[in-house]
């Protein structure tokens, strides 16, 4: 089984893939590890390392990257999960989770960027992101893949006790 998950920033994605892996007993790969190991500039790089493991058999894959290899992807996904979210909740969400982790009361998972870096994300969050997410949502349907909106943290607990 190959699930891919993306969507917009801070609406719950790796914690949701963590917790779907642990259920379905597959290993998850967050994309922000591997863009944070390989670091994020080096496309091609993480491009190759991105398709060596959605090569595998088996994986939930976390994160968006989409200037990576999103076509690639898509097509080996069984299944992909896109977190929704107005772009307006997104910042606020972004914010509050920035707040949080800075102050110390979590720590990130799957090697996000925590930085509040607003130059990059006011850009990203309200105009570059949705435009991606909704052309490999296309791209996804015109392939005829199974897609499941998630558009808040309740039908993300509804997805995982079924």
């Amino acid at each position: 089984m190959k699930i891919m998950i993306f969507g917009d920033v801070s609406t719950g994605k790796s914690t949701f893939a963590k917790q779907l892996g642990k259920k379905l007993s597959l290993p998850v790969i967050h994309l922000d590890e591997i863009m944070k190991q390989i670091g994020r500039d080096n496309r091609t790089d993480i491009g190759n390392k991105i398709k060596t493991l959605v090569d595998r058999k088996n994986w939930i894959m976390d994160g968006n990257a989409f200037t990576k290899d999103k076509e690639y992807r898509i097509r080996k996904a069984d299944k992909i999960i896109v977190f929704e979210a107005s772009p307006w909740v997104t910042f606020a969400k972004h914010l509050k989770r920035w707040a949080i982790i800075k102050f110390g009361s979590i720590e990130a998972i799957g090697g996000h960027d925590v930085s509040l870096n607003l130059k990059y994300y006011i850009p990203y969050i309200f105009f570059k992101f949705p435009k991606r997410k909704n052309e490999a949502i296309k791209l996804a349907k015109s392939l005829g893949k199974q897609i499941t909106i998630i558009k808040s943290r309740e039908q993300a607990n509804n997805y995982l006790s079924n």
